[in-house]
C-alpha cells in the first residue's frame, strides 16, 4: 500500500513539474528583421531633420545629415546651400509622397518637396520636385550620400 502511494505521488509530482515547465517556458522568439535595415521611420526622421534645417537656415544641422566623405560633389553642394540660404530670407518646406526602401546598410528615399522661398529683394517663389535621397549607415547613423536632383536648391 505504501509503495503504491509513493508511485502515485511520484507520478503526480512528475506531471506537475512537466506542466509547470510548459507554462513558464518562453515562447519562441519571432525572427527579427535586420537591425541595420533602413525603415520608413528612419526616412521620416531624416526628412524631418532636413526640412527643419532648411527652414531654420541652419548650415550645421543640414551638413550634419550629409556624409562629406562619400557624397560625390559634396563641396559644390555645400556652396550651393550656403548661397541658397544667403539669397532667401524665408524658406518653407513641405514634404509629401514619401517612399522608402533599403537593403543592407543602404537606403533610398523618394519624396515630393514643395518649397516656398522669399528672396531677400523679390517676391515669393514656389517650386516643387520629386527628390531622391540615397543614404548609407555610418558610425553617426544614417547619412545622405546623394540628392538628385541636387540643383533643386539653386
Amino acid at each position: 500500500m505504501i509503495a503504491k502511494c509513493v508511485q502515485i505521488l511520484g507520478l503526480v509530482l512528475a506531471l506537475s513539474i512537466v506542466a509547470l515547465t510548459q507554462q513558464t517556458a518562453a515562447p519562441a522568439a519571432p525572427p527579427q528583421a535586420n537591425a541595420n535595415a533602413f525603415t520608413v521611420n528612419d526616412a521620416n526622421e531624416i526628412l524631418s531633420r532636413f526640412r527643419e534645417a532648411l527652414a531654420a537656415h541652419s548650415q550645421p544641422k543640414l551638413f550634419a545629415l550629409l556624409d562629406a566623405d562619400r557624397m560625390r560633389g559634396y563641396h559644390s553642394f555645400e556652396d550651393q546651400i550656403k548661397s541658397y540660404f544667403s539669397r532667401n530670407e524665408t524658406i518653407r518646406v513641405n514634404v509629401h509622397s514619401i517612399q522608402a526602401s533599403g537593403e543592407n546598410d543602404k537606403g533610398v528615399i523618394t519624396a515630393t518637396f514643395e518649397v516656398e522661398v522669399t528672396p531677400r529683394y523679390a517676391s515669393a517663389l514656389r517650386k516643387q520636385a520629386q527628390l531622391r535621397f540615397q543614404l548609407e549607415r555610418s558610425a553617426k547613423g544614417w547619412l545622405i550620400v546623394d540628392i538628385n536632383p541636387s540643383g533643386f536648391f539653386s
